[in-house]
Formats: structure tokens, C-alpha cells, sequence
């Protein structure tokens, strides 16, 4: 039996907003949960963005992803078949909910969804997965029936294919047989080609919607649109890039305005949180608790795993910080900095001292 310590190293959310590591009480399972040693976790803006909603309070944990060993289970049922000693990754909705945040030394979390990571992948790969790929999948869900295979001929275009979330997007997007198109910088475009994507347009360029336009099947435009960026109008510019008798469906995971939606195109935003099996806030916007989301959620990790083993789907490619814990504060201004392209970063929780 793994010995428990009553207290633990976790990053908090300080009153001026800032990020510190402070010690706080490991949390014992309760039904429907596990505990688990981290040995990984995975930087994302929404550390970041969390602190400019009211509604985040200091004293609260931080940190949705994180790898590591399952060291104790909680009573009651598990959708999940969990064990001591399994190897799994997650994603918590960090700083929303002060039980389940990732960046500590133990976190509970509900026992479903879990990704097995499978022997090939370190536990650093695979806290880079949970959040993204999870947003990736949710977002082509509501596209098409993911994971089925699209319909014939179907194109896809992925606005910032080399983010964190673009890079899932392309490989989960062309394992259901899209046709995929993806802006990037000319110096990300080999990384994004190497994902998967058919062409790669520099988002900088001037006539990019004709650009795009002319690198889809038959020069007509695309059937869908994963903007993984949706920020100073990059939806906006996306949704020209239609083909005129197409779905015309489009994914973005920030909110956005009124004026940058065209009438003529199905929106969809994605909250992550729909894949947890609870109702959920984000923004003012009310996201009801949706059986099949949390369904598909189970069915995918599984997916992942398998895809994992085989070589058909794979990790960011990744950037391990020194400092462990202590390391995420300044990890979190390096991101703010605009100094993260094409890599996700990942700390080594054992690393903190």
C-alpha cells in the first residue's frame, strides 16, 4: 500500500491574481473518485484565462492536465475500470472547481474519463493529451459524427494547426478521412504537415481566404471549420472560406461575438467540460449536462489509447521546464510572453523541491 502524506505541494491562485506554490491538504477520494500520485503536468492558456473570470477566487488550485499513478480509489460505482497502480492521464476543469485541480503532487479526480496510457508513451507525452485531444474530439463531434468516418469528399479547415489543439484536431480530422487544410507560420508548416494536414497556409497572408480556397477539393472551399485560435477575428476570416452548397459548419472554443458570425454558417462553441458528466459555466454561458458527451468521452479515451499503441495518433511534440511545481508560475508568464510555438510545455512534478 502507497503511504499517503497528509499534505502536499500545489500551485494556488493568489489574491493579486498571480501564481505561487503553496502547501495545502491531499484530499482523500470520495465515491466515484481516485487519487493520484502526479508525476506530469500540462501547461495550457486556460491557466491563464482563468484568473480574468470574477467568478475564479484566490486560494483555488490551478492546472487541468496531468499524468500519473492511481494510488487509491474511492467507494461507490466507477464508470471506469480503474486499479491501484494504473498509468493514466486526465483533465480536471482546474480553477473552476476547487476539489479537481491538476498542478500538485495529489489530485483527485472522478474516475471517468481516464486515458490508459499505454507502455510507449511517458508520462510526460501523455499529459500533454487529456485537454486538447478531448476538445478536439467534442468540437468534430458536433462537425460530423465523430469518431465515424466523415462523409466522402468532406474538407476540413484547422485555424492554428500548429496550437496545441490544431495539431489533435488534424490527425483525429484526417483519421475520419477529411481533407485538411491548416494555417500556421512558415515556420511551424512541416510540424503541421507532419500531423497530417494536405496544405498549410501562413495565416499573415493577405489573400489567405482566396489561399485557402484554391488548396481545397476542386478550388470550392471547405465543408467544416476548427478554429482553435478564435481570437481577433480569426472566425471571421475562416467563415469565408466556405464552400457554397457545403455543411458550412464551424467549431471555436472561445466565445465570440455576434458580429463575427455569418448567417449563413452553423456555429458551434465547445467547453471541454461537457465530457465531465456535470453541468457547467463558462463566461455567463450555461453548458447542460449531456449523457452522449460523456459517453463519448469514455469511448474516446479508449479510442486514444489503442491509437496510441499502434502509431496512428501521437502527442504533442513536447517542452519538459525545469522547477517542477515551483517551475509554473514562470512557465505560465513564458506563455503570456508569446514564447510557446508548435510545443506544448510539461513539467515533472517529482522535479519540485
Amino acid at each position: 500500500m502507497v503511504d499517503i502524506p497528509i499534505s502536499q505541494l500545489a500551485v494556488i491562485i493568489q489574491e493579486d491574481r498571480s501564481f505561487a506554490v503553496d502547501t495545502v491538504p491531499v484530499i482523500k477520494p470520495g465515491p466515484g473518485e481516485i487519487l493520484v500520485k502526479v508525476h506530469a503536468i500540462a501547461q495550457n492558456p486556460s491557466e491563464w484565462r482563468a484568473v480574468t473570470y470574477p467568478s475564479v477566487k484566490s486560494g483555488t488550485g490551478t492546472g487541468c492536465d496531468l499524468s500519473g499513478e492511481v494510488i487509491a480509489i474511492g467507494d461507490g460505482k466507477h464508470d471506469t475500470d480503474v486499479a491501484v497502480g494504473d498509468r493514466i492521464a486526465a483533465f480536471v476543469q482546474g480553477s473552476f472547481t476547487p476539489r479537481y485541480t491538476a498542478f500538485r503532487e495529489y489530485a483527485v479526480i472522478p474516475s471517468t474519463p481516464l486515458l490508459k496510457i499505454p507502455q510507449n508513451i511517458s508520462y510526460e507525452e501523455a499529459a500533454s493529451i487529456p485537454l486538447t485531444a478531448c476538445t478536439a474530439v467534442l468540437g468534430l463531434a458536433r462537425l460530423f459524427n465523430f469518431p465515424d468516418i466523415a462523409p466522402l469528399g468532406r474538407s476540413i479547415l484547422v485555424w492554428g494547426g500548429s496550437s496545441s489543439l490544431g495539431q489533435y484536431a488534424i490527425q483525429l480530422a484526417r483519421l475520419a478521412n477529411l481533407y485538411v487544410i491548416a494555417t500556421a507560420s512558415p515556420k511551424n508548416f512541416d510540424l503541421v504537415k507532419s500531423f497530417g494536414a494536405d496544405a498549410v497556409i501562413d495565416y499573415r497572408s493577405p489573400d489567405i481566404v482566396s489561399k485557402i480556397i484554391q488548396a481545397s477539393p476542386r478550388g470550392e472551399g471547405v465543408d467544416y471549420v476548427f478554429d482553435s485560435i478564435s481570437e481577433n477575428d480569426t472566425i471571421g476570416v475562416a467563415s469565408k472560406t466556405f464552400r457554397k452548397d457545403g455543411p458550412r459548419k464551424a467549431v471555436v472554443v472561445l466565445p465570440i461575438s455576434s458580429e463575427a458570425m455569418d448567417n449563413n454558417v452553423e456555429y458551434h462553441f465547445v467547453f471541454i467540460a461537457a465530457l465531465l458528466g456535470a453541468d457547467a459555466w463558462l463566461g455567463g454561458i450555461y453548458f447542460p449536462n449531456n449523457y452522449q458527451d460523456y459517453e463519448l468521452g469514455k469511448a474516446f479515451y479508449g479510442l486514444i489509447s489503442e491509437w496510441l499503441k499502434e502509431g496512428k495518433f501521437k502527442p504533442n511534440p513536447i517542452r519538459v521546464r525545469p522547477g517542477g511545481l515551483r517551475g509554473v508560475p514562470e512557465g505560465i508568464q513564458f506563455m503570456l510572453d508569446g514564447k510557446v510555438s508548435g510545443t506544448k510545455l510539461v513539467y515533472r512534478v517529482s522535479e519540485t523541491n
